[in-house]
């Protein structure tokens, strides 16, 4: 209402105060016009509510018309309209001369070339309309470097050109543009504040919200007549100034419920005679008051303009990271493509630098989106179960390498108390490990790194697991912790030349912690080393420990008898307390010497678990006597040996440091459970070359193309290539049937991936859609949710996982399945020579297949003699390479043939064929 109030009062401003009975004095020429031209051609904005608009009837109705009505009545002129044209025909008829009049129109310099403009009979407010759960546009300046939806031909386009750094996309009418806006498609809409109040009840878009412009001010209404037409615009404007304050008021009345005016002006006087006695009382505290209020307001300008400096700087940074993605996905793709090449070592080694080098940079890449994503609230915390286990081994495997080439000694402190598996968000809790444990690895040259992890119970299946990282590194002082985690800011200059780096993932970090309602400390001494500490509040996944215990208490360990030979006691005690928690019986020694004399003597035991730190440790002799007394052997190996030792048979398995719980006992499972040691009935497995999908690749960059295209080709897919998005829904139309999977990226010239994955969405429900982007913020994903893609790749994406992706969404098989060739078993009949069994397996092959070819003639001819000749050649072929389950099936098909109960139809010879089909494939592809 107070809106409804300022509007009518801005009317009465602009209302020539003539009176009703003023007689209108046209000259000679404006008479001859009204006779030569007694109809009038004007143009109309279908749905500018309630100045102008059509109705459902096609009536012509609004302000405007009501005036033109009595302009109709005073002067004799009549007025047409063509309820067909919409407002941007309307104005391109003003400027070729089949429109005469435009009723209500706002000022602007481009129209006035050829629209002589009225007085302006009213005002009305612009504003910004985007979506409620936008909060980072409240401003003008907030749209900069975005684009904005906006009424084609309107005043609002025109107040847009002012602003360049404003892109702009034109509708063809309101309810277009904030329909766009509702779904999603555009992030702001510029016009009439009143009229898209209107149409958003209307259409009911109760997500918008409004935002009025203070940069634009008021804007009045004009009439405006073609330039060639001055009498027009004369008599137009005569009559006008000819109708009376309440004519006006009267119209308004039947739109916007106008209210008579109250005759302020006695009061007006009274309150300024007050108002200066209080002026002359307290003349000195206002001078106060004054400069408090500007001082403040200064405050605010400064603050107001450093946020939008950090957010400018936020958003460039975004814009430009994702640039660099298609580039960088480009470096990553020729890499691996390159690696699976013939390299010498010199060429090798380059190839692992540029491929260090990549990783660094989309590192860096990644923390700047990230930062883009907190600074805009786009960040969504997860809370989904996990285990504890898994987070640290994803942790500490990526900067095993760099701990390893440092030669920094590593520590791994768990806490029994830390319930193993919680509900939380892995994915964040395992970025801020990675971001406080890669810190560390950079700031230490020497020394030692542990990380730590305890919990506190906080009752109701809560807890309070608290994280540690502690280092011997270079250190810092107060006054570089202050600024510590102040976004693009390191310690000092010196630390970014020396050391690189973004300054991100530290505020990141510190981020995320507070977004899980957790806290960050920080201790150092210069010279010393720091330690970064967090404590996250996380649910205590009940069911999850349920099966945890459960599957613990299904494997018997307790008849185990085990020697430990661990030099370290620190490890040493960790694998004891493990060990009786699993009630394995154990003794313990330090040093290989004593071992050897205990495993020489009548000691027996099931498990020598011994701690290997450098390479050679473990002889010959030693070795073999091992083998005599146990069953088992269990090595832990650090990082800098781990490449020395192989492991020779099943009895022994390899475990790199430090230890996690979760892999020893899977270590234990393996050798002593299910599946280990003495389970006869586990069955070797192979990967079976999978049914090759066809994959249709919408992509506009040539050379993402191209690694697409060799990525997928060389898993044996059928690549269909498209440049952009109208190339890839024709190409899918054609090739509709064909297509198993296809690859959409979004950011493409003409039509986009958006577009394209709508029209072929209005095709085919069910082809599996795949988005490439290399920006995979949370409102992109949920727009591409919105058209039922099946999944995301972000851009630079990991080969491997791009394939992974495409046969899992084209649904095959790539589990391990049984084998139907032991490999093991052929290779013993030729001696062990490796060489030789594979040109066996290819002869093999060969011959099979026509003897194959022969065999489904000579069935289905039901002759039996050559039946019975070719599954016998069958049965020697497929026993001298291994092939154990075809031999069986055609030695009972041998037994069948040669008997009384010979059946050609007998399911017998079908699932040998079937098998023998099996064999052929899998020794063509050996």
């Amino acid at each position: 209402m107070k809106r409804i109030a300022v509007l009518i009062a801005c009317l009465l401003c602009f209302s020539p105060a003539f009176t009703a009975d003023s007689d209108i004095v046209f000259t000679e020429a404006e008479h001859a016009f009204i006779a030569e031209h007694p109809e009038i051609h004007i143009g109309v904005d279908p749905k500018f509510i309630p100045f102008e608009f059509f109705d459902e009837n096609g009536s012509y109705k609004g302000i405007a018309s009501d005036i033109l009505s009595r302009i109709s009545t005073m002067t004799g002129l009549t007025f047409s309209h063509n309820p067909d044209l919409t407002w941007s025909e309307a104005v391109t008829g003003a400027r070729n001369g089949t429109i005469d009049l435009l009723p209500a129109v706002g000022f602007t310099e481009e129209r006035s070339e050829f629209l002589t403009y009225l007085k302006p009979y009213m005002q009305f407010q612009r504003a910004a309309v985007v979506r409620k759960g936008n909060t980072s546009i409240n401003a003008l300046s907030d749209l900069w470097g975005r684009q904005v939806a906006v009424q084609g031909e309107s005043s609002h386009e025109g107040f847009l050109a002012a602003y360049p750094e404003i892109g702009i996309r034109r509708f063809s009418t309101v309810e277009e543009a904030l329909l766009a806006v509702n779904r999603g498609d555009e992030v702001a809409f510029i016009g009439n504040e009143a009229t898209s109040a209107y149409l958003s009840r209307t259409l009911g878009l109760s997500e918008l919200k409004f935002i009025t412009l203070s940069e634009s001010g008021a804007h009045a209404l004009h009439m405006a007549v073609r330039k060639d037409l001055p009498e027009l615009a004369s008599i137009l404007q005569k009559a006008l100034d000819a109708m009376s304050e309440s004519e006006y008021s009267a119209i308004l009345g039947h739109w916007i419920h106008y209210e008579n005016r109250f005759d302020y002006t006695r009061l007006i006087r009274i309150s300024i005679f007050i108002l200066s006695l209080m002026l002359l009382l307290f003349a000195v505290s206002s001078f106060w008051i004054v400069r408090l209020r500007r001082a403040v307001k200064e405050k605010e300008l400064a603050q107001q303009q450093a946020e939008n400096s950090d957010r400018e700087k936020g958003m460039f940074m975004a814009r430009i990271s994702h640039e660099i993605r298609t580039p960088l996905n480009g470096v990553r793709g020729m890499s691996y493509l390159l690696e699976k090449t013939k390299l010498d070592t010199q060429q090798s080694r380059y190839l692992q630098a540029i491929k260090s080098a990549s990783q660094s940079m989309q590192v860096i890449i990644h923390d700047i989106l990230e930062y883009s994503r907190l600074n805009e609230g786009q960040t969504v915390i997860e809370h989904i179960p996990f285990r504890v286990d898994d987070v640290l081994q994803d942790t500490i495997s990526l900067d095993a390498w760099k701990i390893r080439e440092k030669g920094l000694d590593f520590r791994l402190d768990l806490d029994p108390s830390v319930p193993p598996v919680l509900i939380g968000d892995p994915t964040r809790l395992r970025q801020v490990l990675t971001n406080f444990l890669h810190n560390a690895v950079k700031f230490t040259c020497e020394g030692r790194i542990t990380l730590s992890l305890s919990s506190e119970d906080l009752g109701d299946e809560q807890c309070l697991l608290t994280c540690a990282i502690h280092d011997t590194g270079i250190g810092m002082s107060e006054k570089q912790i202050e600024k510590l985690f102040t976004p693009f800011i390191q310690a000092d200059e010196s630390i970014h030349r020396k050391y690189g780096g973004s300054g991100l993932g530290l505020s990141i970090s510190k981020h995320l912690v507070e977004a899980m309602q957790g806290s960050v400390e920080v201790e150092s001494r210069e010279g010393k080393g720091s330690t970064f500490r967090f404590s996250l509040p996380l649910r205590i996944d009940t069911e999850g420990m349920r099966q945890e215990l459960q599957m613990r208490k299904s494997v018997d360990f307790s008849s185990l008898h085990a020697l430990l030979v661990i030099p370290d006691r620190e490890l040493s005690a960790k694998v004891a307390r493990l060990l009786t928690d699993y009630g394995v019986a154990y003794e313990e020694v330090s040093s290989l010497a004593i071992a050897d004399s205990l495993l020489s003597g009548d000691a027996r035991f099931d498990l020598v678990i011994l701690e290997l730190a450098h390479p050679g440790v473990l002889s010959e002799p030693q070795c073999r006597r091992i083998s005599r007394a146990v069953s088992s052997r269990l090595l832990f190996v650090h990082e800098e040996s781990e490449g020395n030792y192989q492991e020779t048979d099943e009895r022994s398995i390899i475990l790199p440091l430090p230890l996690i719980h979760s892999v020893f006992f899977n270590a234990l499972l393996q050798l002593f459970g299910k599946g280990g040691e003495g389970d006869e009935r586990r069955e070797k497995r192979v990967l079976l070359p999978p049914v090759s999908p066809t994959v249709l690749v919408v992509e506009d960059n040539r050379t993402n193309q191209m690694i697409a295209r060799e990525l997928l080709e060389r898993e044996g897919c059928t690549v269909l290539l498209a440049s952009d998005g109208k190339e890839g829904h024709e190409t899918f139309l054609s090739h509709e049937k064909d297509i198993d999977v296809i690859l959409m990226d979004l950011h493409m010239e003409g039509m986009d991936g958006y577009e394209s994955t709508r029209l072929i969405r209005k095709e085919n429900k069910q082809v599996p859609i795949l988005i490439l982007s290399a920006d995979l913020v949370d409102s992109v994903r949920e727009k591409c949710e919105q058209m039922a893609v099946n999944g995301f790749i972000g851009k630079p994406y990991d080969p491997d996982q791009l394939i992974g992706e495409v046969f899992k969404a084209a649904e095959l098989d790539l589990s391990p399945q049984p084998s139907s060739i032991d490999s093991e078993a052929g290779m013993k009949r030729v001696g062990g020579d490796a060489a030789l069994y594979k040109r066996i397996l290819s002869a093999f092959a060969l011959e099979m297949k026509e003897t194959l070819l022969l065999l489904r003639e000579s069935i289905g001819k039901e002759d039996a003699r050559q039946t019975a000749e070719c599954v016998h050649k069958c049965k020697g072929a497929c026993g001298s390479v291994g092939a154990k389950r075809a031999h069986e099936l055609c030695v009972e098909a041998e037994k069948m043939l040669k008997g009384d109960s010979l059946d050609f139809s007998s399911f017998l010879l079908s699932e040998m064929i079937e098998e023998l089909s099996k064999v052929i494939q899998e020794a063509e592809a050996y």
